[in-house]
């Protein structure tokens, strides 16, 4: 709060001074080369892949558990897109699938998501030479196998909503960690609108948040490995993330279920607690509700992990404000789930 009234203070609201010092903080926490924050999380994407310098007819490997988003800006830059099955202990792309993809057609970018806050290992598809967009909106701050999320892909994106693991109020970050990704970010920014930018009030609140990143983490690990221990007692349900989940940092807890979705949301919301669907918002999601699954060739068939996952998980509150009080109260509920 003091650093957003600071700025409000200084009549300096607009894309300025505090964009440039959030975007080299980002540039620095990913050994990167350039940081810029701007409005909108699609328009982060979409200059991800302008630094990825992608070209009309691309073909991205993606998750069909990515961001719808993802979709939205690859039908909009006419890429093509080609689906991968995930990992069904954590959402992440199935990394021998990929593989296997890159090996037997051309893949022009990989998009590597972790819905579950857990960041994936990437190093075999690294092999493979083709340029990765690491989203790390929900895994930021987790570490695999010696490798911090956001250090493999040759672009980062960092989404900045009031429910990511930081905020600015709204927006996003990209993130090009490589002198051609540099060069070529830098001449997208050169025609982007001054209104695309993140303004500097929602800046100054990310600076600070950047600041409190290691007690953020902190604070999310101890609740998970508390919720972690209240659903072991359901004997029904199973936590995703535990204290033993590797590269895990905490976004939202997610609960992958043996009963009916609708019914532990219920149940939660009579504890006044807000549950939602863990896929809710990913391009699965927005197929199976225009029902062209079939012409995206999107079946369950297909991909027996999303879809698993994607009818099965929840996600329950998971922020570093909660109250001890708030912990044990979500807790209890975790243990007694129907």
């Amino acid at each position: 709060m003091d650093s957003v009234l600071t700025c409000m203070v200084s009549d300096r609201l607009g894309p300025g001074e505090l964009l440039q010092d959030f975007g080299r903080n980002l540039s620095s926490l990913f050994s990167a080369s350039l940081g810029i924050a701007v409005r909108e999380y699609a328009r982060a994407i979409d200059l991800a892949f302008q630094a990825l310098s992608c070209q009309e007819g691309a073909s991205v490997l993606i998750s069909p558990l990515a961001p719808d988003s993802y979709r939205e800006v690859l039908e909009a830059s006419s890429f093509s897109a080609v689906y991968c099955d995930v990992d069904p202990s954590d959402g992440t792309l199935d990394v021998a699938a990929a593989v296997r993809i890159m090996q037997e057609q051309t893949i022009d970018a990989v998009v590597s998501t972790a819905p579950l806050g857990i960041t994936p290992d990437l190093a075999p598809i690294l092999e493979q030479g083709v340029p990765v967009i690491e989203d790390v909106s929900h895994c930021l701050g987790a570490t695999r196998n010696d490798m911090p999320a956001g250090g493999a892909g040759r672009v980062v994106v960092l989404s900045l909503e009031p429910d990511d693991i930081i905020t600015t109020g709204g927006g996003a970050a990209v993130i090009a960690r490589g002198p051609k990704e540099r060069a070529a970010l830098k001449q997208a920014l050169e025609t982007a609108s001054s209104s695309s930018l993140l303004p500097d009030m929602n800046a100054a609140l990310g600076i600070a948040q950047l600041k409190e990143l290691p007690r953020y983490l902190a604070r999310r690990s101890e609740i998970a490995e508390r919720f972690s221990g209240q659903v072991m007692r359901s004997h029904r349900h199973r936590g995703l993330v535990s204290p033993a989940t590797e590269g895990a940092a905490g976004f939202l807890y997610p609960v992958l279920l043996n009963s009916s979705v609708k019914d532990v949301i219920a149940y939660a919301k009579k504890n006044d607690i807000e549950v939602i669907p863990a896929f809710e918002d990913a391009i699965l999601a927005a197929v199976e509700k225009s029902s062209d699954s079939q012409t995206d060739g999107l079946t369950n068939e297909r991909f027996p992990s999303a879809y698993g996952l994607y009818l099965r998980c929840v996600l329950f509150p998971l922020y570093p404000s909660l109250t001890n009080r708030e912990v044990e109260h979500i807790g209890k509920v975790l243990s007694t789930l129907p």
